[in-house]
């Protein structure tokens, strides 16, 4: 299997968020539309927060994303 390495260098810790944010939106979107479903983490702390703030926005069918329930959860 061959992959291909992007690195994108971005101005601010905004801008790494919201495209951190673009880059999980459609997969989950497609994931939805294909299996019902998405599931992902992200790590623990402060870091991933604008990030999830910008999906918040996104597009999601977030109802889609812990179908029967989430362990652990947000926690602010």
């Amino acid at each position: 299997m061959t992959s291909e390495s992007n690195v994108d260098v971005l101005d601010t810790a905004d801008a790494v968020a919201n495209r951190a944010a673009q880059l999980i939106a459609t997969p989950a979107r497609e994931a939805v539309e294909a299996r019902g479903r998405f599931l992902f983490a992200v790590s623990g702390g402060h870091t991933p927060w604008v990030m999830l703030r910008a999906l918040a926005a996104a597009q999601i069918p977030w109802s889609a994303a812990c179908p029967g329930g989430c362990r652990g959860g947000w926690r602010e």
